[in-house]
């Protein structure tokens, strides 16, 4: 049985006594009523638990109203508890910003098990996804809370990516909280599993409740993670916060010195070496910055937020084919990159370059009208 909502989905099956609640990501625009995150990866399963979807398409963190939930965050939270309140058991589930509701939400109803990949902890200027456009007033920070209401959370952040791995920092000590992080993904692990069929699996085992064993299985294989490694050592969590905070106060300095000591202590891990690339820019050193970038380009399979400035250092330097490339590049591993070609054909213009004016224009040309 099915009950759709503006804002969420019920999935009920055979009078189940444990339910899954899974949270939508970030959306650009509102897809329309069906759409929810996750949903065909866990719908199969609607007969080993109930399901309820829920999307905020306004993208306020679901710190604001839900249609058909409640005019405030208060009323939301009142009304999921109200809702779940029968079930012997309730899960939640979610990504970015649906890993953020997952965390949120799970702690006011008292969940048996979180599971979050790279949640965003809280969200202000001037860091990222705070989008001053649509954002405004404050936004509950994640990590002022203690979630002693959750049996067992589980957190999977990419370990490319050190603002994730920075706004979970505090979780560390928590006796209740697992941290594990992905090998070679950058913000997104829900990609990568849904490619290789991780995602499959683990809705499954949340359904059926059986995610203890198969969680721990993920576990054992993020073992040898650079980052389980290296957290180990606490000069790098207090590293990493310092490169961090650095770089997004536009404390240049204080970020640069931080990652060379990261990078001296995990040479082999480009996260690092990605944002020392772009706090080097920054601070005016060109050259050192490319020689990060070139490295990152080389060995990199999912870091996609350095292409635009390496794409323009190579521009700049008359390499309008490196800087195509990096630009292809960019848009595989994240299509919202495209933006980077517009920009490379404008520099191209200004600099006369019109082989690399050409080689943009399939990206920046809208497309051709369907034959009549």
């Amino acid at each position: 049985m099915q009950m759709s909502h503006p804002s969420f989905l019920e999935v009920k099956g055979s009078a189940s006594r444990h339910c899954v609640v899974v949270f939508s990501s970030f959306a650009l625009r509102d897809y329309g009523p069906g759409a929810f995150s996750f949903r065909h990866f866990f719908e199969p399963h609607s007969n080993s638990a109930d399901l309820l979807f829920i999307k905020d398409w306004k993208n306020q963190w679901y710190n604001r109203s839900l249609r058909g939930l409640g005019d405030s965050y208060e009323e939301v939270a009142s009304a999921l508890r109200a809702r779940l309140e029968g079930y012997e058991s309730v899960s939640t589930f979610g990504s970015s910003m649906g890993g953020y509701a997952a965390l949120m939400f799970g702690d006011e109803i008292g969940a048996r098990r979180v599971i979050a990949a790279s949640p965003q902890t809280f969200l202000k200027q001037p860091y990222p996804r705070y989008k001053p456009k649509i954002h405004s007033g404050e936004y509950i920070d994640l990590r002022q809370r203690c979630f002693a209401t959750v049996t067992d959370i589980d957190i999977f952040i990419g370990e490319e990516c050190l603002f994730d791995i920075y706004q979970c920092l505090p979780f560390m000590d928590m006796p209740n909280v697992h941290l594990h992080f992905v090998p070679d993904t950058f913000h997104v692990p829900v990609e990568h599993w849904g490619r290789v069929g991780i995602l499959t699996r683990l809705a499954t085992s949340l359904c059926t409740q059986n995610a203890d064993g198969y969680i721990d299985k993920l576990s054992n294989s993020y073992a040898c993670s650079k980052v389980a490694r290296g957290l180990r050592q606490p000069l790098l969590c207090s590293q990493i916060t310092d490169a961090v905070e650095g770089y997004f106060l536009q404390q240049y300095g204080r970020a640069v010195d931080a990652l060379r000591r990261i990078v001296d202590m995990e040479p082999d891990w480009l996260g690092p070496r990605a944002l020392l690339g772009q706090s080097l820019l920054r601070s005016g050193d060109e050259a050192g910055a490319s020689a990060e970038f070139k490295l990152v380009f080389q060995n990199n399979v999912c870091i996609d937020d350095f292409h635009a400035d390496y794409a323009m250092l190579l521009a700049r330097s008359g390499d309008a084919q490196a800087a195509i490339d990096v630009a292809k590049q960019a848009v595989r591993l994240n299509a919202s990159n495209s933006s980077i070609f517009a920009t490379l054909e404008s520099l191209f213009g200004e600099m006369g370059l019109a082989a690399g004016v050409a080689a943009c224009k399939p990206y920046t040309s809208p497309p051709a009208p369907p034959a009549a």
